[in-house]
C-alpha cells in the first residue's frame, strides 16, 4: 500500500484589510472591530446613517459625502446601543479642499423619563484636500441607547468623511 502525501501551500499578498461578508450579506472590516456604529467604513451603502448625506467612491473607496451650505448646518446621525459605557470616544476620517465653516460638533443625546441629555465636543475641519483624523471624548453618559449626531456648521463646499467610529471609554 502506497502513501500520498499532500503539500499544499498558499500564499496571500495582501495589499488592504481582508473584509468579511455576513450570512446577511454585511461585510465587516476587521479595523473597524469594537465600532458601535453600523457601518462606520461606508462599504454597505447607507445602512445605519440618517440625515443629509450621500455615498459616493473616492478611487476604490466608498465614502460619506457631506455639501455644506450658506443657509443651515447639515446634519447626518445614527442611533447606537452604548453596551453600557459611560463615555465614549468618537472618531474619523474627513477631507476637504474646500470647506468655509465653522466646522463640525459630535453630539450625543438620550432621554431619561421627561428630560433630554446632550453632551457634545467640537472639531475645526483643516481644508488641505488630505485625509485627517479627528474626533472627540464624549463623557458622562448614563443610557444604553443614544444618537449620535454631527453637525456640519453653515458655510461652503464638501467634507468627505470615512471610518466613524464610537468606542467605548
Amino acid at each position: 500500500m502506497k502513501k500520498l502525501s499532500v503539500i499544499l501551500l498558499i500564499v496571500a499578498t495582501l495589499s488592504g484589510p481582508v473584509f468579511a461578508q455576513d450570512t446577511m450579506g454585511i461585510v465587516t472590516n476587521p479595523a473597524m472591530e469594537g465600532n458601535l456604529f453600523k457601518n462606520g467604513d461606508m462599504n454597505n451603502g447607507t445602512i445605519g446613517w440618517q440625515g443629509d448625506r450621500r455615498f459616493v467612491d473616492d478611487g476604490d473607496n466608498r465614502v460619506m459625502e457631506v455639501k455644506a451650505k450658506k443657509s443651515g448646518p447639515r446634519v447626518f446621525s445614527q442611533e447606537i446601543s452604548t453596551e453600557k459605557a459611560t463615555g465614549l470616544t468618537v472618531k474619523f476620517k474627513y477631507k476637504t479642499a474646500d470647506y468655509k465653516g465653522k466646522g463640525l460638533r459630535i453630539e450625543v443625546k438620550w432621554t431619561s423619563g421627561n428630560t433630554q441629555y446632550t453632551r457634545y465636543g467640537d472639531v475645526e475641519l483643516k481644508a488641505d484636500g488630505a485625509w485627517q483624523e479627528a474626533g472627540n471624548k464624549i463623557t458622562d453618559i448614563n443610557a444604553s441607547k443614544v444618537s449620535v449626531v454631527f453637525t456640519l456648521s453653515e458655510g461652503e463646499g464638501t467634507v468627505y468623511f470615512d471610518d466613524i467610529m464610537a468606542l467605548k471609554q
